[in-house]
């Protein structure tokens, strides 16, 4: 009876399998993910500002009761799939806004300038066209350093800066070198930008300390959907960050928010040690979720929020 129904059970998932792989199962995820979004009672836009256009989505709570949070995401599809999990907590008691950076998800650029500037400039003037006057920026990897550049360059109108896994202003060309010496590549956009299955399942065992299993032709369709857009530009993004790295540890420190970081103990793309540097010269306390990767805020959703939510309320 136990082989019977073990095989029974074997043939159920191939026909599902079989069933799955005539789907978009991605088209399917990202229809669940913009549900989720609107159930929030958030909606999306796109703006044309100057030679930028930014896709975003905003709204939630009322303006008025705590500041706007803006959430920045790193190299990944878009900003939605990054912070999905966060948005339905978050938007119970504050405005959101969820941008796509340039040459992500449906924002993009017809001027060719690759530096974290560019992209600090072109959410300042999202910003400035929402008219959100006071903000709290939360940022991840990429994104976290964006975050960082913008709260400086908006000092007094950052109130919390939260930056998860993402190594700020402490980050080094040779903290660069051993990252790629880890990572068995000579450019991180090797590993960031996947060329086949085989790096979209690398890059997930970099994100999650349990990557999730995913069959062949869902990695397939995640290849096409979320890596294959704009592929050159993100490699010049990467390239430019190389250049961007020694100009702003250069320049004067401004910041003026709080301050937070959290960060996922396993993280093989920035290490802890990056993290309790960073924590160091913030003059913060170091959060860190256990058995988690690069992505905690996807891999352990409840236990991120509830620290993220702590952080907003209490100032730090």
């Amino acid at each position: 009876m136990r082989t019977l129904a073990r095989l029974l059970l074997s043939c159920l998932l191939v026909a599902v399998l079989a069933c799955l792989a005539g789907c978009n199962v991605v088209a399917m995820k990202q229809a669940g993910i913009e549900r989720t979004m609107r159930d929030a009672g958030l909606a999306p836009a796109d703006v044309r500002i100057g030679p930028d256009t930014l896709h975003y989505w905003s709204g939630g709570a009322s303006a008025g009761k705590a500041p706007t949070v803006v959430l920045v995401h790193g190299f990944g599809g878009s900003a939605i799939w990054l912070w999905y999990p966060q948005v339905a907590d978050l938007a119970r008691d504050h405005r959101l806004v969820v941008p796509d950076l340039l040459w992500f998800g449906d924002s993009r650029s017809d001027e060719r300038d690759f530096t974290i500037d560019h992209q600090v400039r072109a959410l300042e003037a999202l910003l400035d066209r929402l008219g959100d006057r006071e903000v709290d920026l939360v940022g991840v990897s990429y994104g976290g350093l964006v975050a960082h550049e913008l709260a400086s360059d908006r000092a007094a109108a950052v109130r919390h800066l939260v930056l998860v896994d993402t190594p700020g202003r402490v980050y080094t060309l040779d903290d660069y070198h051993l990252l790629c010496r880890r990572l068995g590549v000579d450019h991180l956009g090797k590993v960031l930008i996947p060329h086949d299955t085989a790096g979209v399942e690398g890059l997930l065992s970099l994100a999650y300390f349990d990557p999730p299993w995913i069959p062949g032709f869902a990695l397939q369709q995640t290849l096409t959907a979320l890596y294959a857009p704009y592929r050159e530009e993100r490699v010049a993004l990467l390239d430019s960050l190389l250049h961007d790295v020694a100009a702003i540890e250069a320049r004067p420190v401004t910041l003026r928010a709080q301050p937070s970081v959290i960060w996922g103990r396993q993280d093989p793309v920035f290490p802890l040690e990056v993290g309790e540097r960073l924590a160091r010269s913030l003059k913060t306390p170091l959060r860190v979720l256990e058995n988690a990767r690069h992505a905690p805020n996807l891999e352990h959703p409840e236990e991120f929020n509830r620290i993220l939510r702590g952080i907003l309320a209490s100032g730090g």
